[in-house]
C-alpha cells in the first residue's frame, strides 16, 4: 500500500486528519503520510479577496431573435396568468399559491467560512487497504490522468473536483475555499487556497489550462443569481481573480464548450407586485443589464410565470454571446451536440405528459430558435434523452388513464422539428424505467418491479425502432456506464436472495457483444452497503473504461454497527469479475464531498482534509 496525504485547515479550525483503510493484501506499498496542519495565513491565502459589491461584472450582449416586439407583450402575458388565478384563489396572492408563501432568507447564501468544525480521520497502518490481483485489461497509463464523468462527450460540466495531470483543484463548499494540490508520482503538497468572493455559496468549478471558473449562487438587492468568477491560475502559488459575471436566477445547469460557458437558470416572476412601467420588476437580468425584448420567447402555452434563461459566456474575456428567456416553462436541462433542450412533465386531460422545448446553439455560441413538443409519459433522468444524428431520441414511462394508471414505457423518436417518426409504446406494463444508456444505435434501459429487465433497443432505422432483446434479473440498475467494447456497467440495488428488493449496492457487468442475446456476465454485491450516491449523480463517480477504473463512495447503515460507515472504494474489472482494489474508511462529516481522480499509476482520494493517494501498481 502506497500513501501520500496532504491536510490544511480554514479559520481557526485545526484538522485532526485520519484515515483508516481496511486492507487488501500485497501490490500496494506504504509512504510516509505527510501532515500540514497550516492555518489559513497570508501564506496560505491569497491576497486577491475582494467585497462581493465591488467586483466588476462584465457584460456585452448580442441580440437573439425571440418572438416578442417590447416588454409590454410580457407584461401582458404575465397579467392575464395572475389574473387568472387571482380569481380562482381570492384569499391568497398568485406567488403565494404557486409556491406557497416561502420566503427566502439573505443568511443561507452567505458562502461564511463554517467556524468550530471538527473532523478527524484515522491512519489505521495495521489493517488498512488490500491490493488488487492482475486483471488482464489496459494497464493505467502513465501520464493519463481522470476526467469528470460527463453525459455528453465533448461537453464539459462543473464539479467539486477537476486535475490536470499535475494539480488537483477541489471545491470545499462548507469553507468556501479552492485548494490546489501539485501532486506527482504519489506525493501532494498543498500550493494555495482562494477564498472566492462574489459567488456567495460557492457550487461547482471548471478548469481549462491556466484559466480556473468558479460558480455559486447568490443573493443581492433581493434577486437570487447565478455568478461566474474568474480566476488566473498561470502562477498556482498565487492565483489572481480577474472578473465576474452574473445572472439572475436559481441554478438549474452550466456547460462548457470550447472557450464558452452556458448559464441555465430559472427566475420566479413575482406578479403580485410587478409594475408595467418598471420592467426590471418582471424582466431577468444579466449581469444588472434587463434581457432585451428581441431575446425573450413566450411559448404557445405559458405554464406558469417562471422564466428559464440562457446565455453563452465567452469566458476568454467574459463577455455574453448570446442569450434567451423561455417565459412560462421550466424543466430539466440537456445539452446535445447541436441542441439543448429543456423539459418537465405536465397533465393532458387525465394523463401525464413530457413537454419539449428544443433550443438551437452552434459551437461559437450563439443561440437559435425554440421549438416545442409533446410525448406520452414521463422521463426518469437525463440519460433517457439523447441527441443524436439530428434526432432526438427519448424514453419515458406512461401512467395513462385508459389503461387505469397502470405503468408502461415507450420509446420515441423525433426529427428535427421535434416530430415523432418512430415508437416503441406499451412497454413491460406495471413497471418503470430505472436507468437508460444510449450507445450509438442502441439502447439500453432497465425497468423495475420485482425483476430487473434490461431491453435493447435497435434505433438504426429512426423510423422503426424495435426491441432485440430483454434480460430479466434480480434486482435493478440504477445506473448504467458503457465500459469497453461490448461491456455495459450497472451499477444498482439487490437483496442478495433473489427477491428482487434493493437492500444491497450490486454491481453488473453486461455482455452486449450481442445486443439480441445480452447477458449478465458477471456481479458483485456489496453487503457492506445500503446506498451510494453513484445511483443518483453521475459525477460522484469516478471512472474510466479504458484505464478499467471506477470508484464511488458507498454506505453502511445496518445494525452491526451503531453508526453509519462510509467508504471510497475503487474497482476494476477482471477476467474473474470485479475486483475491489482500494478501499478507505472515511469520517461521517465528509462521505459526500469525498471524490477521487487518478493520474499515472496513482488514485487520489480527496476531501476537506486534504489528500490521500494509492498506487495501481499491478493493475492490468
Amino acid at each position: 500500500m502506497r500513501i501520500a496525504a496532504t491536510f490544511g485547515c480554514a479559520a481557526a479550525v485545526l484538522l485532526a486528519v485520519t484515515f483508516a483503510m481496511n486492507h487488501i493484501g500485497a501490490g500496494i506499498t506504504k509512504k510516509t503520510a505527510i501532515s500540514e496542519n497550516s492555518m489559513f495565513t497570508n501564506s496560505g491565502m491569497t491576497d486577491n479577496a475582494q467585497d462581493a459589491e465591488t467586483i466588476k461584472t462584465e457584460c456585452m450582449v448580442m441580440a437573439q431573435t425571440g418572438n416578442i416586439s417590447d416588454y409590454d407583450d410580457v407584461y401582458a402575458e404575465l397579467k392575464t396568468y395572475r389574473d387568472r388565478y387571482r380569481s380562482s384563489q381570492p384569499t391568497y396572492g398568485l406567488w403565494d399559491w404557486l409556491f406557497g408563501g416561502v420566503k427566502s432568507s439573505d443568511s443561507a447564501m452567505d458562502g461564511a467560512i463554517k467556524e468550530d468544525v471538527e473532523m478527524e480521520y484515522v491512519f489505521d497502518e495495521a489493517g488498512a487497504v488490500d491490493t488488487v490481483a492482475s486483471s488482464g485489461n489496459t494497464e493505467v497509463l502513465e501520464g493519463s490522468y481522470s476526467k469528470t464523468n460527463v453525459q455528453t462527450v465533448g461537453i464539459d460540466e462543473a464539479d467539486i473536483i477537476k486535475t490536470d495531470g499535475k494539480y488537483i483543484y477541489y471545491a470545499s463548499t462548507d469553507f468556501h475555499t479552492i485548494s490546489v494540490y501539485q501532486v506527482n508520482q504519489g506525493e501532494s503538497k498543498k500550493v494555495s487556497d482562494i477564498y472566492v468572493e462574489g459567488v456567495g455559496s460557492l457550487e461547482e468549478i471548471y478548469v481549462d489550462g491556466d484559466m480556473l471558473l468558479c460558480e455559486g449562487t447568490s443573493y443581492r438587492d433581493g434577486r437570487y443569481n447565478v455568478a461566474l468568477a474568474k480566476y488566473d491560475i498561470s502562477d498556482r502559488k498565487n492565483p489572481k481573480f480577474v472578473s465576474l459575471y452574473t445572472q439572475e436566477g436559481d441554478s438549474v445547469e452550466t456547460r462548457k464548450v470550447g472557450n464558452v460557458v452556458y448559464i441555465v437558470t430559472t427566475v420566479f416572476s413575482d406578479v403580485e407586485r410587478m409594475k408595467k412601467d418598471k420592467p426590471e420588476t418582471y424582466i431577468p437580468r444579466i449581469c444588472d443589464d434587463l434581457i432585451i425584448p428581441e431575446n425573450i420567447y413566450i411559448p404557445e402555452e405559458t405554464q406558469d410565470t417562471t422564466y428559464t434563461v440562457i446565455s453563452s459566456v465567452d469566458v476568454t474575456d467574459m463577455h455574453t454571446v448570446d442569450s434567451v428567456a423561455v417565459l412560462g416553462f421550466n424543466g430539466t436541462f440537456y445539452m446535445g451536440t447541436e441542441n439543448m433542450y429543456l423539459y418537465r412533465d405536465s397533465w393532458e386531460t387525465a394523463d401525464r405528459m413530457t413537454d419539449i422545448r428544443k433550443i438551437d446553439y452552434i459551437s461559437d455560441g450563439n443561440i437559435g430558435a425554440v421549438s416545442e413538443a409533446k410525448v406520452p409519459g414521463v422521463i426518469k433522468d437525463t440519460f433517457a434523452i439523447n441527441e443524436y444524428n439530428g434526432y432526438l431520441r427519448m424514453m419515458t414511462t406512461s401512467y395513462a388513464a385508459s389503461n387505469n394508471g397502470e405503468s408502461t414505457n415507450n420509446v420515441f423518436v423525433l426529427d428535427a422539428s421535434l416530430k415523432v417518426v418512430g415508437s416503441i409504446e406499451g412497454l413491460a406494463q406495471g413497471e418503470r424505467i430505472y436507468s437508460a444508456r444510449y450507445m450509438g444505435d442502441t439502447a439500453y434501459f432497465v425497468t423495475y418491479r420485482e425483476t430487473d429487465p434490461l431491453f435493447s433497443v435497435d434505433l438504426s432505422n429512426p423510423e422503426n425502432p424495435r426491441i432485440m432483446g430483454a434480460l430479466k434479473i434480480p434486482g435493478f440498475s440504477e445506473y448504467l456506464h458503457p465500459f469497453g467494447t461490448g461491456k455495459l456497467l450497472g451499477i444498482g440495488m439487490d437483496s442478495g436472495d433473489g427477491s428482487g428488493w434493493g437492500q444491497y449496492v450490486k454491481l453488473s457487468m453486461f455482455d452486449t457483444s450481442d445486443p439480441y442475446n445480452v447477458t449478465e456476465e458477471d456481479k458483485t454485491m456489496l453487503y457492506d452497503a445500503n446506498y451510494t450516491e453513484a445511483l443518483y449523480d453521475y459525477k460522484a463517480v469516478m471512472i474510466d473504461a479504458e484505464k478499467n477504473l471506477f470508484g464511488f463512495v458507498t454506505e453502511d447503515y445496518e445494525a452491526r454497527s451503531e453508526n453509519y460507515r462510509y467508504q471510497y472504494r475503487v474497482f476494476t474489472y477482471t477476467d474473474n469479475g470485479f475486483k475491489e482494489i482500494i478501499t478507505v474508511r472515511l469520517p461521517d462529516a465528509n462521505f459526500r464531498t469525498t471524490r477521487a481522480v487518478y493520474i499515472g499509476d496513482y488514485v487520489y482520494i480527496v476531501n476537506d482534509n486534504g489528500v490521500a493517494a494509492y498506487e495501481l501498481r499491478g493493475v492490468r
